[in-house]
Parts: C-alpha cells; structure tokens; sequence
C-alpha cells in the first residue's frame, strides 16, 4: 500500500504534536532538533526549491521521528477497502472540522482501464495525535 502525505499536512501536524507535547523532555529535544534543522533552511536563497525541499525533508523526518507516519499507516492497514486502490492513497489537509474523510476515486489509466486512488482529508490535531486516528 503506497501512502502520500501532503507536505502542508505534515508540517502542520509536527507542529501540533509539538505544541501539544510542550515542556516534556522528549518534545523539547524534538523542538530543539526541528530549529536546528530548519535554520540550515534558512541559509538557503529565499524562494529557492533547494529551501522548500529542505524544509519539507526536515519535517517528514520529524512526522516520522514522532511515530506519527507510522500511526496514520496503521490505520490504513487496519481497513482492508483501502488495498483495492491501486493508484494509491494521498492524505491531505481537511478543509474544517467534520470534513475528515476517505474517498474512493477513479480516474483512466494510461491504458485506458480504471485506477483506483483514495483520497484522504485529516486534520493537522488528528494526524498528530495517534490516539485520535483510531477512533476516527
């Protein structure tokens, strides 16, 4: 299963935890991890792609240090209708509150056969809290 996770969702989202998790220890560390990284970024051009790529890099590299890549893949895992999109699964942003979702969309292949492709929306407080994306 093949998961993609908007790059706004997840900079987002390791925010959220971060705030969340406030004068812990861990998050602490994590926070002074993530400022140093980010200043590397900032050395680079403004506007330049290098910079955005940077940015983003540092960011999945903490979703994922956070365990919160992890979570939201075991929930895909977890739902079995999932497995029939071929073309993938993206997850991004959702719009508001009570817009949170997964959708099965088609689209024609290069071949001209139908590819399945599930389109999620999640909320940067859901996607950085595992506990909530279970009960979602």
């Amino acid at each position: 299963m093949r998961i993609s996770i908007h790059p706004r969702l997840v900079e987002e989202a390791v925010f959220t935890a971060l705030r969340a998790a406030e004068g812990r220890p861990a998050a602490e560390a994590a926070s002074a991890w993530l400022r140093r990284r980010l200043e590397r970024g900032y050395r680079l051009p403004p506007g330049s792609a290098w910079r955005e790529i940077r940015f983003e890099r540092v960011h999945a590299s903490l979703f994922g240090r956070l365990g919160l890549a992890g979570a939201l893949r075991r929930l895909c895992a977890a739902h079995p209708f999932l497995d029939a999109a071929e073309g993938g699964i993206r997850v991004g942003p959702a719009p508001g509150p009570g817009r949170e979702g997964f959708d099965l969309h088609e689209r024609a292949g290069p071949d001209g056969r139908p590819v399945r492709t599930i389109l999620g929306s999640v909320l940067p407080g859901t996607a950085a809290d595992p506990s909530l994306l279970g009960r979602r």
